[in-house]
């Protein structure tokens, strides 16, 4: 299986945690478990899948934090972590993944406050953040690279404090209820 290039199990009752042998599938480009039962930890061998496009764990039962290590996906352009048990912060190495345009960590029990390093990212084009633990003040600056890209932005249901930001930048930026 080192050679796969793309692995969909999504909308299975596959059960247990994601082994850490899923590092080894260095060649993988698409790799969706969304909609399982899957529990445990996202593993830090997810860092060793540079060529990864697309991850969706989306709609399991995964707990622990998001790992440091997904940072070293920097070809990511799909990142679906929503819909699961998902605690701590959002890691600073999030920045690191400059070719992610999609990124939705909603319905977690994230928390602490939005990483400055997501500035980097400036292909962002939805950032979903809705319905987590989220605090303090939001940076008027967080996502100011992708003032011209981002277009999905739900920040409710969080513990956000201060200020409202100035959005008026983000042109292509759509009102969600």
């Amino acid at each position: 299986m080192v050679l796969l290039s793309h692995l969909d199990l999504s909308g299975n009752q596959l059960q247990g945690s994601i082994p850490d042998t899923v590092g080894k599938m260095v060649l993988l480009s698409h790799l969706d478990l969304s909609d399982n039962q899957l529990q445990g930890s996202i593993p830090d061998t997810v860092g060793k899948m540079v060529l990864l496009s697309l991850l969706d764990l989306s709609d399991n039962q995964l707990q622990s934090s998001i790992p440091d290590t997904v940072g070293k996906m920097v070809l990511i352009s799909h990142l679906d972590l929503s819909r699961n048990q998902l605690q701590g912060s959002i890691s600073d190495t999030v920045g690191n993944m400059v070719s992610l345009e999609k990124l939705y960590l909603s319905q977690n029990h994230l928390q602490g406050e939005i990483p400055k390093s997501l500035s980097n990212l400036c292909n962002l084009q939805a950032l979903e953040l809705d319905r987590n633990n989220i605090s303090r003040q939001l940076a008027p600056d967080f996502v100011a690279c992708a003032n011209d890209t981002l277009v999905t932005l739900p920040l409710s249901a969080n513990q956000f404090s201060g200020s409202v930001p100035a959005l008026i930048g983000f042109s292509s930026l759509r009102v969600t209820s």
